[in-house]
Protein backbone atom coordinates (compact mmCIF):
# COMPACT_ATOMS: atom_id res chain seq x y z
CA UNK A 1 0.00 0.00 0.00
CA UNK A 2 0.69 3.54 -0.87
CA UNK A 3 0.90 6.88 1.40
CA UNK A 4 -2.50 8.78 1.39
CA UNK A 5 -4.14 5.84 -0.66
CA UNK A 6 -2.53 6.50 -3.62
CA UNK A 7 -2.62 2.48 -4.45
CA UNK A 8 -6.36 2.88 -5.17
CA UNK A 9 -5.38 5.55 -7.92
CA UNK A 10 -2.77 3.51 -9.23
CA UNK A 11 -4.82 0.14 -9.32
CA UNK A 12 -8.40 1.48 -9.80
CA UNK A 13 -9.56 4.99 -9.53
CA UNK A 14 -7.76 6.60 -12.40
CA UNK A 15 -8.38 4.35 -15.13
CA UNK A 16 -11.90 4.07 -13.94
CA UNK A 17 -12.17 7.93 -13.88
CA UNK A 18 -10.37 8.18 -17.51
CA UNK A 19 -12.56 4.92 -19.40
CA UNK A 20 -15.46 7.15 -17.73
CA UNK A 21 -14.49 10.27 -19.84
CA UNK A 22 -13.73 8.30 -22.78
CA UNK A 23 -17.56 6.68 -22.82
CA UNK A 24 -19.31 9.29 -21.49
CA UNK A 25 -19.34 11.83 -24.13
CA UNK A 26 -19.80 9.43 -26.71
CA UNK A 27 -22.95 8.56 -25.18
CA UNK A 28 -24.63 11.75 -24.40
CA UNK A 29 -23.41 13.46 -27.52
CA UNK A 30 -25.26 10.53 -29.77
CA UNK A 31 -28.18 10.62 -27.31
CA UNK A 32 -29.90 12.89 -24.77
CA UNK A 33 -28.16 16.25 -26.37
CA UNK A 34 -29.74 15.74 -29.85
CA UNK A 35 -33.07 14.84 -28.35
CA UNK A 36 -33.25 18.01 -26.11
CA UNK A 37 -31.76 20.24 -28.69
CA UNK A 38 -34.48 18.88 -31.07
CA UNK A 39 -37.49 19.57 -29.04
CA UNK A 40 -36.39 22.90 -28.08
CA UNK A 41 -35.67 23.70 -32.05
CA UNK A 42 -38.57 22.10 -33.61
CA UNK A 43 -41.03 21.17 -30.64
CA UNK A 44 -40.59 23.87 -27.86
CA UNK A 45 -44.30 24.37 -26.98
CA UNK A 46 -45.46 27.16 -25.53
CA UNK A 47 -41.89 28.27 -24.40
CA UNK A 48 -41.15 31.82 -24.42
CA UNK A 49 -37.81 33.06 -27.10
CA UNK A 50 -35.72 33.96 -24.15
CA UNK A 51 -35.90 31.02 -22.03
CA UNK A 52 -35.54 28.71 -25.20
CA UNK A 53 -32.47 30.45 -26.52
CA UNK A 54 -31.13 30.05 -23.59
CA UNK A 55 -32.01 26.72 -23.14
CA UNK A 56 -30.24 25.81 -26.43
CA UNK A 57 -27.65 27.97 -25.44
CA UNK A 58 -27.06 25.70 -22.22
CA UNK A 59 -27.51 22.63 -23.83
CA UNK A 60 -24.64 23.78 -26.73
CA UNK A 61 -22.07 24.65 -23.78
CA UNK A 62 -23.07 21.35 -21.54
CA UNK A 63 -22.11 19.19 -25.04
CA UNK A 64 -18.45 21.54 -25.48
CA UNK A 65 -17.81 21.58 -21.89
CA UNK A 66 -18.11 17.67 -22.33
CA UNK A 67 -16.24 17.48 -25.21
CA UNK A 68 -13.52 19.51 -23.97
CA UNK A 69 -13.15 18.26 -20.21
CA UNK A 70 -13.53 14.17 -21.34
CA UNK A 71 -11.57 14.29 -24.69
CA UNK A 72 -9.43 17.57 -25.34
CA UNK A 73 -8.62 18.08 -21.92
CA UNK A 74 -8.91 15.02 -18.97
CA UNK A 75 -8.30 16.66 -15.06
CA UNK A 76 -7.47 13.98 -12.55
CA UNK A 77 -6.25 15.52 -9.04
CA UNK A 78 -3.96 14.37 -6.96
CA UNK A 79 -5.22 14.70 -3.20
CA UNK A 80 -4.01 15.41 -1.34
CA UNK A 81 -0.88 16.98 -2.98
CA UNK A 82 -2.00 20.65 -4.60
CA UNK A 83 -1.29 18.46 -7.68
CA UNK A 84 -3.24 17.07 -10.61
CA UNK A 85 -2.22 15.55 -14.17
CA UNK A 86 -3.39 16.08 -17.40
CA UNK A 87 -3.73 13.06 -19.99
CA UNK A 88 -4.38 15.92 -22.97
CA UNK A 89 -4.67 19.57 -23.98
CA UNK A 90 -7.66 22.00 -24.12
CA UNK A 91 -8.99 25.15 -22.14
CA UNK A 92 -12.73 26.84 -22.27
CA UNK A 93 -14.33 29.53 -20.02
CA UNK A 94 -17.28 28.47 -17.75
CA UNK A 95 -20.41 29.01 -19.69
CA UNK A 96 -23.35 31.72 -18.25
CA UNK A 97 -26.27 29.84 -19.68
CA UNK A 98 -27.88 28.88 -16.32
CA UNK A 99 -27.07 31.90 -15.02
CA UNK A 100 -29.38 33.84 -17.59
CA UNK A 101 -32.19 30.83 -17.19
CA UNK A 102 -32.54 31.27 -13.54
CA UNK A 103 -32.32 34.73 -13.92
CA UNK A 104 -34.97 34.95 -16.41
CA UNK A 105 -37.38 32.64 -15.26
CA UNK A 106 -37.04 34.02 -11.88
CA UNK A 107 -37.86 37.40 -13.19
CA UNK A 108 -40.64 35.85 -15.23
CA UNK A 109 -42.09 34.50 -11.82
CA UNK A 110 -41.59 37.96 -9.92
CA UNK A 111 -43.18 39.84 -12.49
CA UNK A 112 -46.82 39.28 -11.36
CA UNK A 113 -46.28 39.30 -7.31
CA UNK A 114 -45.18 42.77 -5.44
CA UNK A 115 -41.56 41.02 -3.99
CA UNK A 116 -38.84 43.65 -4.56
CA UNK A 117 -36.93 41.47 -6.39
CA UNK A 118 -39.00 42.27 -9.41
CA UNK A 119 -35.39 44.06 -11.41
CA UNK A 120 -37.15 44.95 -14.03
CA UNK A 121 -39.91 46.93 -12.23
CA UNK A 122 -37.40 49.02 -10.45
CA UNK A 123 -36.08 50.44 -13.40
CA UNK A 124 -39.90 50.72 -14.97
CA UNK A 125 -40.80 52.49 -12.18
CA UNK A 126 -37.76 55.32 -13.31
CA UNK A 127 -39.58 55.68 -16.92
CA UNK A 128 -36.63 53.85 -18.76
CA UNK A 129 -36.72 52.05 -21.85
CA UNK A 130 -37.68 48.54 -22.62
CA UNK A 131 -34.11 47.84 -23.57
CA UNK A 132 -32.86 49.27 -20.39
CA UNK A 133 -35.30 46.99 -18.38
CA UNK A 134 -32.70 44.43 -18.46
CA UNK A 135 -29.92 46.58 -17.41
CA UNK A 136 -29.97 44.36 -14.12
CA UNK A 137 -30.24 41.46 -14.92
CA UNK A 138 -27.23 41.37 -17.32
CA UNK A 139 -24.85 43.36 -14.70
CA UNK A 140 -25.61 40.06 -12.80
CA UNK A 141 -24.86 37.90 -15.87
CA UNK A 142 -21.64 40.07 -16.56
CA UNK A 143 -20.11 39.92 -12.39
CA UNK A 144 -20.88 36.28 -12.85
CA UNK A 145 -18.79 35.66 -15.49
CA UNK A 146 -16.63 37.76 -14.53
CA UNK A 147 -15.71 35.96 -11.25
CA UNK A 148 -15.93 32.74 -13.92
CA UNK A 149 -13.02 34.43 -16.02
CA UNK A 150 -10.89 35.40 -12.98
CA UNK A 151 -10.42 31.91 -12.08
CA UNK A 152 -9.14 31.29 -15.40
CA UNK A 153 -6.56 34.42 -14.67
CA UNK A 154 -6.11 33.55 -11.07
CA UNK A 155 -5.04 29.86 -12.37
CA UNK A 156 -2.86 31.08 -14.88
CA UNK A 157 -1.26 33.70 -12.28
CA UNK A 158 -0.87 31.21 -9.34
CA UNK A 159 -0.55 28.04 -11.00
CA UNK A 160 3.11 28.07 -10.64
CA UNK A 161 5.32 24.95 -10.58
CA UNK A 162 6.96 24.38 -7.65
CA UNK A 163 11.08 24.11 -7.10
CA UNK A 164 10.13 20.65 -5.26
CA UNK A 165 8.41 19.54 -8.11
CA UNK A 166 10.85 16.82 -8.47
CA UNK A 167 11.80 15.49 -5.35
CA UNK A 168 7.86 15.30 -4.64
CA UNK A 169 7.30 12.74 -8.07
CA UNK A 170 10.31 10.56 -7.04
CA UNK A 171 8.35 9.76 -4.01
CA UNK A 172 6.93 6.31 -3.28
CA UNK A 173 3.60 7.14 -3.70
CA UNK A 174 3.91 9.52 -6.51
CA UNK A 175 6.69 7.49 -8.56
CA UNK A 176 4.53 5.39 -10.77
CA UNK A 177 2.77 8.40 -12.43
CA UNK A 178 6.37 8.10 -14.52
CA UNK A 179 5.03 5.02 -16.30
CA UNK A 180 1.86 6.72 -17.16
CA UNK A 181 0.99 8.90 -19.94
CA UNK A 182 -0.02 12.65 -19.75
CA UNK A 183 1.69 15.71 -17.87
CA UNK A 184 1.81 16.18 -14.01
CA UNK A 185 1.52 19.57 -12.36
CA UNK A 186 2.77 19.87 -8.97
CA UNK A 187 1.96 23.19 -7.71
CA UNK A 188 3.41 22.20 -3.98
CA UNK A 189 3.66 19.51 -1.02
CA UNK A 190 1.25 18.22 1.02
CA UNK A 191 -0.78 21.00 3.53
CA UNK A 192 2.00 23.86 1.35
CA UNK A 193 0.45 24.59 -1.80
CA UNK A 194 2.43 27.94 -1.83
CA UNK A 195 1.11 30.35 -4.55
CA UNK A 196 -1.45 28.24 -5.46
CA UNK A 197 -3.28 28.86 -2.51
CA UNK A 198 -4.28 32.40 -3.63
CA UNK A 199 -5.94 30.22 -6.36
CA UNK A 200 -7.99 28.30 -3.83
CA UNK A 201 -8.71 31.38 -1.86
CA UNK A 202 -10.42 33.19 -5.21
CA UNK A 203 -11.87 29.96 -6.34
CA UNK A 204 -13.50 29.39 -3.19
CA UNK A 205 -14.77 32.89 -2.91
CA UNK A 206 -16.14 32.94 -6.39
CA UNK A 207 -18.23 29.84 -6.02
CA UNK A 208 -19.27 30.91 -2.32
CA UNK A 209 -20.86 34.04 -4.48
CA UNK A 210 -22.13 31.93 -7.18
CA UNK A 211 -23.90 29.33 -5.63
CA UNK A 212 -25.28 32.01 -2.83
CA UNK A 213 -26.93 33.18 -5.76
CA UNK A 214 -28.34 30.27 -7.84
CA UNK A 215 -29.77 28.69 -4.25
CA UNK A 216 -31.11 32.05 -2.94
CA UNK A 217 -33.08 32.51 -6.66
CA UNK A 218 -33.99 29.13 -6.50
CA UNK A 219 -35.38 29.34 -3.42
CA UNK A 220 -37.36 32.46 -3.93
CA UNK A 221 -38.90 30.93 -6.69
CA UNK A 222 -39.68 27.81 -5.18
CA UNK A 223 -41.63 30.41 -3.19
CA UNK A 224 -43.73 32.24 -5.57
CA UNK A 225 -44.53 29.06 -6.74
CA UNK A 226 -45.67 28.16 -3.91
CA UNK A 227 -47.51 31.45 -3.41
CA UNK A 228 -48.93 32.09 -6.48
CA UNK A 229 -49.99 30.32 -10.20
CA UNK A 230 -47.04 30.65 -12.14
CA UNK A 231 -47.48 31.89 -15.42
CA UNK A 232 -46.80 30.07 -18.73
CA UNK A 233 -43.24 30.54 -19.74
Amino acid sequence: QLLFGFHTDRDFSMDFIHNFQTFYPAVSLLTWHPAVLYLLIYKPGPISKPIRYGYITNQVCLMLNEWIFCILLRIYPLVPYPALILLSFGVILPNPPFEFLLLTMHQKMASNTTSRLRLSQRFHLLHLSARQLKTTQNVMIYVLIGLMVANVVGFSAFGIRTKKAEEILNRPELSWLKDRHGEVFVFGDVSDPEWFAYECYLLSGCLLIDFSLVAFFSMHSIYIIYLTKVPSF
